[in-house]
């Protein structure tokens, strides 16, 4: 603290403020402690009447169990499920399902099933329990903090503000937590700390008064509003204008306005002395309520059981029970009917007859006639009224928290069909959904802080540990980029993947239903019978049914059994990609790319090839005709000729020589330039591929 001065104030607040709410809540934690003790411990007579039926029998027959138990145990079946989901702009749904499956992890390693499990029983049994969110270090050597789920083993150690309307406790402005420590272990941890207790707390949570070696320690908890500017810059971000000078890069503040942002302070104190003030990093009070049934009257919150309201009941079925039980035990012991005549000879054995195993009488008189068989009186019947009356307090305490037989386990006479029995079944749960309804309202209000406390708590670059829906842990890098083991692939593959808890705006459902080992068992039955009526389930998917058994080696044999399946069937699934087969890949890309490359060469060679065919034919053809004209001169050569002397005919066979060689020479050359074409094509369709880069 800044001076003793505001020490004093502060302690002097808060115990007054402690008084205050302790005063608010006795009257509910009165009744509370009154179920408990009637329900749980069958302390379920006054003190007064016990002593005043002395010797007769005071029996209690404790039905609330069964009740408690069928409304705690259903709802164990279906725990409630936080659902994150995304809201502004900057958040995305992959982050969503990377919070969820923290908040899964953080409920993994805070027992949290416990915590609701715990606040539920409660609940039902007094119509008040409570969680509380926390965060402490990893570890005693370690900065880095976690969150966790706390369980409340004692609601009355709880005392919220008394001016909260919400069911969930929302708009709690404080609250107290208190605990009882022994002297000498405070004194082991607070060595220097005045260990004196709160004024007017002679009378301790429990309601046990307080003694010298007990001290009393309270957590107080009050929410501090503080105005603050916020800033609208030009890319849509909203920050704190105090916040501005940390933020890298150019910008411009569109506009500004005041807030009214609640800081959560922290104090551990006892009634002189305050131990630890720290700020609880969340703008919610982090004690959460998990009412009963919840009503108004004239302006006092009032809490119920599910048992309130059947305690009148259940004490007049003790007392009929008992009532049964004396007259049972005051009745007088039915006397024996007897000819004295036929036991004149055994008078000793009738003197007392119960103690007798085998009573002799005489079969025939004097006369040898049969004898009256001896035989004892019919006892005295019990009153039906008082039998009636007993039954009649059982249907009274199921019409009283409307659960019926169906509910409980128990066939009703004249429901056979199924219908009638699950629509009496529906009857009983709807008359009790409010319970596990308000729970699942809190473990909402729960992940709403948790949510708010994500980007303070987790502030820094980290790696966390998250937990799919099927319970697989994983390890996934958040707020920033972090230095990797380049051997680490998983680690490689997912610094692309980064997550920022402290951007982005995300809301919080609730589904309450079967957890996820109940859905897969029941997704394999289901999967099992539907394969015997489609048998082509069983031939196209026998991997995946193999998988959803719980049985060992699930895995390892529906992977086994999938490699015997046709290509065709998984030819469209998602393969896990080795760093081998992705370099293999990458190599295979590269070589379709200069494969395609070469292809266009190719296709402009034989373009070529053939623009060089055709000027070949030309070639070709002009050949044929200067041969065609060479021999229409040899003809005009041999006509003007004709006639002359035989000297003459040597010259013209000359000229017929000439040409002929002239024309074998033109085409000589013609076969050698196709030919030279055709070998230059060959040898660039038959250049080798360069390997790619390695």
């Amino acid at each position: 603290m800044a001076n003793d001065e505001n020490k004093d104030d502060l302690i002097k607040e808060a115990s007054d403020r402690l008084q205050e709410l302790r005063d608010y809540w006795k009257p509910i934690y009165d009744e509370f402690t009154d179920d408990l003790k009637f329900a749980v411990d069958g302390q379920q007579w006054k003190p007064g009447d016990m002593t005043a039926r002395g010797e007769k029998p005071t029996l209690t027959i404790n039905r609330m169990g069964q009740f408690i138990n069928q409304v705690i145990n259903s709802n164990r079946q279906n725990t409630p499920t936080i659902k994150v989901l995304p809201v502004d702009d900057e958040a995305d749904i992959k982050t969503a399902e990377l919070i969820q499956d923290l908040i899964r992890n953080i409920e993994k390693v805070s027992k949290a099933d416990t915590a609701y499990d715990t606040a539920m029983e409660y609940a039902v049994q007094g119509g008040i329990g409570f969680i509380r969110i926390d965060h402490d270090y990893v570890d005693p050597d370690s900065f880095e903090q976690h969150i966790l789920i706390k369980r409340v083993h004692d609601p009355r150690s709880c005392l919220i503000d008394n001016m909260s309307v919400e069911p969930d406790g929302r708009d709690a402005n404080d609250g107290f937590i208190i605990e009882e420590m022994r002297l000498d272990t405070f004194k082991e941890q607070y060595p220097k700390a005045d260990a004196r207790n709160f004024d007017d707390m002679a009378m301790s949570k429990t309601g046990f008064a307080a003694s010298d070696k007990m001290i009393t320690v309270a957590e107080y908890f009050k929410r501090v509003p503080e105005e603050k500017e916020i800033s609208l810059l030009d890319d849509g971000s909203v920050l704190f204008s105090d916040d501005l000078a940390k933020r890298e890069g150019q910008y411009t503040v569109l506009k500004t306005r005041m807030i009214q942002k609640n800081t959560v302070k922290r104090y551990k104190m006892t009634g002189a002395e305050i131990l630890e003030e720290t700020e609880f990093p969340s703008s919610y009070i982090p004690i959460i309520p998990v009412y009963g049934k919840e009503i108004w009257i004239d302006g006092k919150r009032k809490l119920y059981s599910l048992i309130r309201h059947a305690k009148d009941a259940q004490k007049m079925h003790n007392f009929w029970a008992s009532l049964e039980t004396e007259l049972i035990m005051e009745a007088p012991r039915s006397p024996w009917v007897v000819d004295s005549d036929t036991i004149a000879d055994f008078n000793a054995d009738w003197v007392n007859p119960a103690k007798k195993k085998v009573l002799k009488y005489k079969g025939t008189d004097v006369m040898g006639k049969p004898t009256q068989r001896p035989f004892r009186e019919p006892p005295t019947p019990i009153p039906a009224a008082v039998v009636n009356a007993r039954m009649a307090t059982v249907e009274d305490m199921k019409a009283t928290m409307g659960m019926y037989d169906p509910s409980l386990g128990n066939e009703r006479t004249g429901e056979k069909s199924g219908r009638a029995i699950l629509a009496t079944q529906q009857q009983g749960d709807t008359a009790t959904f409010h319970f596990g309804d308000n729970l699942a309202r809190s473990v909402g209000h729960g992940g709403v802080i948790i949510l708010d406390m994500l980007p303070r708590v987790f502030d820094t670059p980290r790696i966390l540990r998250i937990l799919g829906e099927d319970g697989t842990p994983k390890r996934v890098p958040v707020n920033g980029q972090l230095p990797t083991d380049p051997n680490d692939q998983s680690a490689i593959n997912s610094r692309n993947q980064l997550h920022d808890l402290r951007v982005g705006k995300y809301d919080v459902a609730v589904i309450t239903g079967p957890g996820y080992a109940t859905k897969r068992q029941e997704g394999a039955q289901a999967l099992m019978e539907l394969s015997k009526t489609i048998p082509l389930i069983g031939n196209a998917a026998p991997d995946m049914l193999v998988e959803s058994l719980d049985i060992p080696n699930a895995g390892a044999i529906a992977k086994r059994v999938k490699r015997g399946l046709s290509p065709q069937l998984t030819a469209d699934e998602d393969t896990e990609q080795t760093p081998e087969v992705m370099q293999l890949q990458g190599a295979l890309q590269q070589m379709q790319a200069q494969m395609q490359a070469m292809g266009a060469e190719l296709q402009q060679a034989q373009q070529d090839l053939q623009n060089k065919n055709g000027e070949l034919a030309l070639k070709n053809k002009d050949l044929q005709i200067k041969e065609m004209q060479v021999q229409l001169e040899a003809m005009k050569h041999r006509d003007a000729m004709m006639g002359q002397s035989d000297d003459r005919s040597l010259q013209v066979h000359k000229i017929d020589t000439d040409a002929q060689a002239k024309i074998v020479t033109e085409k000589i050359k013609a076969d050698a330039s196709i030919k030279a074409s055709d070998n230059q094509t060959f040898a660039q369709m038959n250049t080798p591929i360069k390997e790619p880069a390695k």
